[in-house]
Parts: structure tokens; sequence; C-alpha cells
């Protein structure tokens, strides 16, 4: 049976907040994340701020912010300030790619990236910085020299821009492992250099760790209720023996400290996640966002929620390919038929995007599955 819209009774602010603490409101609240590559295909996109477009077609905004200024390099995208002495950066244009260079006392370490019509502001890394042994002791050396700063200003006025229309959430950096596979080595490299120079790649990976804390514990300060950490876990990726060595005490130690500063940590999972489910379980994470059903992932949200109902808010469910490819009456059956099958117990539960919103997408495609969403309460 299809269910009736329900007059507004809260903000979207309101109704994000009781999600995430798992509590009754008058709606199943929507927020996909919308990030650059849905933005930069919108013709207006360029230059708009991610909140109004967030909440033009969604009803709620769920900004995550980077509150982090750093000395170095060390991430890509980081706003640098204040190089430290002996480390120094420079760009470069070839055949239309940017080489980003980091000379440090102890070895260079060299990105080439390239940007595409569709990502005009995430750039796609075509040769990775991290690829000797060498390279992995001057990454160290990058880790010990950085230095870091909350931008306070900077997120503050995007709190106070958001508003009711939602939440500002802190966004912290990619844990250690992981930030080697996506970024800095690729997946081979690192699965490699894991069995070649197992001491090196150790040492590294807890050095970068430690570091992180002291970057945590920081974060703590800002007014905000929730954290999200962008680690695209996928067992396409990441061995279990991986994830149980690196990947879960990584995020457990960060969402202690979060917890002691009476703030929620969501893990960004986009991935395929089916091989983790008994491994999860012991995480100490409060949430896991954007968890993406098949064909891009392998998990549904129905039976993500049915084993990971207690111990995690899950935020996501949408079929990425149904953004773009499908009309809204599509969106709209699926949509409802999803919420219909999850039952009256929709507590703790954001229906969002399983990764991010494609580029490309219909923005009625959006509108539909809001709509659709508002005829669900949550009892």
């Amino acid at each position: 049976m299809r269910e009736t819209t329900h007059k507004p009774e809260m903000t979207p602010q309101e109704r994000l907040l009781a999600a995430f603490r798992r509590q009754p409101c008058d709606r199943v609240p929507f927020a996909p994340l919308i990030d650059p590559y849905f933005q930069a295909s919108l013709p207006d996109g360029r230059g708009r701020p991610l909140a109004d477009i967030q909440y033009e077609v969604a009803g709620h905004v769920l900004i995550r912010a980077g509150p982090l200024r750093l000395s170095t390099p060390l991430w890509l995208g980081a706003a640098v300030t204040d190089l430290p002495d002996g480390i120094e950066q420079r760009a470069s244009t070839v055949d239309g790619d940017i080489i980003h260079t980091v000379e440090t006392p102890v070895g260079s370490l060299s990105w080439r990236l390239r940007l595409a019509p569709e990502t005009p502001y995430i750039p796609w890394i075509i040769e990775n910085r991290i690829r000797t042994v060498e390279d992995v002791k001057a990454f160290q050396h990058l880790i010990e020299r950085t230095g870091f700063s909350l931008a306070t200003d900077d997120f503050e006025r995007q709190r106070s821009y958001v508003g009711d229309r939602g939440l500002a959430a802190i966004l912290g950096p990619t844990s250690p492992l992981q930030e080697m596979i996506n970024f800095e080595m690729g997946v081979e490299r690192v699965v490699y250099m894991l069995a070649d120079h197992p001491d090196e790649m150790h040492e590294m990976l807890e050095t970068y760790h430690a570091k992180q804390l002291e970057m945590w514990r920081l974060m703590t300060e800002l007014p905000a209720e929730i954290a999200f950490i962008h680690d695209n876990l996928s067992s396409t990726t990441t061995s279990r023996d991986m994830y149980r060595r690196y990947d879960r005490r990584y995020v457990n130690e960060y969402a202690d400290i979060l917890h002691a500063g009476g703030k929620l940590l969501v893990t960004h999972w986009c991935g395929k996640l089916s091989g983790f489910i008994e491994d999860v379980t012991e995480g100490r994470q409060d949430g896991i966002s954007d968890v993406t059903p098949p064909p891009t992932g392998d998990l549904d949200i129905i039976g993500a929620r049915r084993t990971w109902f207690s111990p995690f808010v899950m935020v996501g469910g949408i079929d990425p390919t149904l953004f773009v490819q499908g009309t809204p009456q599509e969106m709209d059956a699926y949509v409802t038929d999803l919420l219909e099958r999850m039952g009256p117990d929709r507590r703790g539960f954001i229906l969002g995007s399983g990764d991010a919103v494609p580029y490309g997408t219909p923005p009625a495609n959006l509108h539909a599955a809001a709509d659709a969403a508002a005829r669900f309460p949550v009892d």
C-alpha cells in the first residue's frame, strides 16, 4: 500500500539529526551525496554553492567539509600554507596533464593528474606518486614534517550558510591504507609493497595513523555533530586480512576520539561490502554511508540494515545507474518499493545515493526520489 505524503513537521536539520540518533521523525530523509561530479553537469552548476544545489534537488543539505589546513601537500587537494624548511612543491603541465611534485630532503614525489569535462574539480590520478620503497620513506618524511590547524572560520561560514536546511559535517582524512590504495600508490603496488617491504610499509602507515589521531583530536573542537571519513572500502581493492590489520583498527580509534568529544563517525564505504559483513560488526563507527546496491556494489540496503541495524545507522540505497539512466517514474517506483520492503521501523536510516550522484543525472530523478521518501513516516 502506497503511503501518502506527510506535511513537514520538522526542519531538514532536525530530520537528519533524528535519523543519526535513531529517533522517530516525520518522514524518511533523503540526502544523496551530491558533489562536483553532479555539480559539473548542471548548466549553472559551476560557481554555485553545493548546499544550494543539494537543497534544491533533495530537500536536505548534508555538506561534508574538510576543516584542516596543512603545512605540506600531504594529500590531494590539501589547503597548504607555510611550507616547512626543506619541503617544496611545484606544478607544471605536460600534454594537458598536471605534474605535481613535492621535494623533500630524502626524495621527491610526483603525481600526474588529469582533469576531464565530467570532473573539472576532481582530477584523475594518471600516475601515483609513491612507486618505490624509497618513495615510501620520502612520504613518511613528509608525514613527519606536516603541521596542521583548523579552518574554523571556513567551517563556521558553511555551517551558518546551511542553517536549518541540514547539517555541515566534518570530513576527515582518508585512513592511511585506503589513502595508499585510492590516491598514493594504487592497489597493485600496495599489495606488492606490503609483501616485499612489510617493515617500511608498516612503519609509514603507523606514522600516518599517529598523525591522523592528532588531527581527529583537534577536529573534535568543531561545532559539528557528525563526522565522515571517505574510505571507499571494497573487497575489490582490500582483502579481509588488510581490513582487519589496518582499516578496522584505525577507524575504531578515530571513532573513540570522536565519541569522547560527543560526536558520531560515519564511514563512506561505497564498494562491494558483502565480503566484510562479519568483520565490520566489530567496528566502532556509528554509521555506514552511501551503501551501494548491485550492479555497482553488492549489498542491498535492506540486507545491510538487517545485518548491521543494531550497530550502525545506514545511509544510501539507491542504485547510482538508476539516477542517470532511469526516469522519474522508475525512480518513484524504486524508492517506494525499497521503503515498503523496509517495513515500519525506518529509524536510523537516511535514503541516499549508492556512492555519489553521477554526472548527468536529471534533476527530475532526484526530485522524484525526494517526493517518494516524503510519503513514508519514521515511527
